[in-house]
């Protein structure tokens, strides 16, 4: 029975990989791919679009919905997954209504918004199917309250509005976005890597501002980069960045020689780099905001922490050798306070200096005035100072 089910989202492509003879399955999808599944009885295949608006003759329809609850009522399965070609609208917006409608909460799939971003159009449909219409209209009502601010942003402009183009690409079985805003200089590309779990889009819409600005200030083209809470885990989190990225210029046909790509990472973003950044060729400078240290204080066993830190430090001298790594710290961040700590020791111990900016009153997460301007750093060092932004710069 529906009403006892567990429901998991994934999408359709990790299904062959992961099939489950004692789960049920519902996968929607816009292509015949998978139809061959349905081969399975423990398997549904449907087709219709990812669209919200309802004229459209691909979009879901109370046909569709039944043939969804008439099949779980019918499975023997305690779980079943509902699946769509990314896993990301049709399928969510599925599960959450069966939860809403069988009387359990379905908000932790709306609050999911680094997650999801259910079709509101197919979540109303299976409403309906429960439901009289003004208790639909009163739950969509409720959806636009509780959700998180960039959930509600999607629902205004639509999932791509604001960037040129959004992909999603599939690492160790998790969903990776990248945001592109095109520049006229398409040989030219500043990568952003956000903080863990953080999204392209960022509090505020600060990375997307931020994306904006500098396309259109220094023409070149800007691509973001979401960051599962899982990537710490992956062997090397870069690697699929450096594929998009390649693939990225072998579609504009751009020569190896004259490509040029920029990297800004803030937090965990930035460690990837004090990790990973030398092993790649293709960056020819680097940007670290927040970038984590210890935090170090004054008693002796600190000196594990201490050491740590001059690790981390030293582990990117490779990088600052050879290209230009810029190091940005909130005033109140943590690092901060650490690299303020072992500065001495890296020049007189270790011949090390590292340019590194602090901005006045700062924290870790850095607002959206400041991160709109901090990649200006590669255009010009003074880009703080002259905003009246830098407590001090080395």
């Amino acid at each position: 029975m529906i009403s006892d089910m567990e429901f998991i989202v994934k999408p359709a492509y990790a299904i062959e990989r992961e099939f489950d003879d004692n789960c049920a399955y519902v996968i929607v999808s816009s292509s015949d791919k998978y139809d061959t599944l349905a081969e399975n009885a423990n398997v549904l295949v449907l087709h219709f679009a990812d669209t919200e608006d309802e004229k459209k003759s691909d979009a879901v329809t109370e046909y569709d919905v039944k043939a969804i609850i008439d099949f779980l009522d019918h499975s023997s399965s305690s779980y079943a997954c509902i699946s769509c070609d990314e896993g990301i609208s049709r399928s969510p917006a599925i599960a959450a209504g069966l939860l809403k409608c069988t009387g359990r909460d379905d908000s932790y799939i709306w609050e999911s918004y680094k997650e999801y971003c259910p079709n509101v159009l197919v979540y109303k449909t299976v409403l309906r199917f429960f439901y009289p219409g003004s208790r639909v209209e009163n739950e969509l009502r409720n959806i636009e309250r509780r959700s998180p601010e960039e959930y509600r942003y999607f629902r205004r402009n639509g999932r791509d509005q604001g960037y040129d183009k959004i992909i999603y690409r599939e690492v160790c079985g998790y969903q990776i976005c990248y945001g592109f805003i095109y520049g006229e200089k398409r040989n030219a590309v500043l990568f952003v890597k956000v903080g863990r779990d953080g999204t392209v889009f960022g509090y505020h819409n600060k990375y997307l501002n931020m994306a904006s600005y500098i396309a259109e200030k220094h023409g070149i083209t800007v691509v973001v980069s979401s960051n599962p809470f899982c990537s710490y885990k992956w062997k090397d989190p870069l690697d699929d960045a450096v594929r998009m990225l390649c693939e990225y210029f072998e579609e504009q046909q751009i020569d190896r020689i004259k490509r040029k790509v920029l990297y800004y990472g803030h937090s965990d973003g930035a460690s990837m780099t004090a990790a990973y950044g030398k092993d790649y060729g293709i960056f020819d400078a680097f940007l670290l905001s927040n970038l984590p240290l210890p935090a170090i204080g004054e008693e002796d066993d600190d000196r594990d922490a201490y050491s740590e830190a001059i690790k981390i430090m030293l582990n990117m001298t490779g990088i600052n050798d050879s290209k230009r790594l810029i190091l940005v710290y909130g005033e109140n961040d943590t690092g901060c306070k650490t690299y303020e700590h072992i500065m001495a020791s890296l020049s007189a111990d270790y011949g090390q200096t590292f340019e590194v900016h602090v901005i006045k009153n700062e924290e870790h997460s850095i607002s959206e005035p400041v991160v709109k301007i901090l990649p200006e750093l590669f255009f010009d060092e003074n880009v703080l100072i002259d905003k009246g932004l830098e407590r001090y710069a080395e």
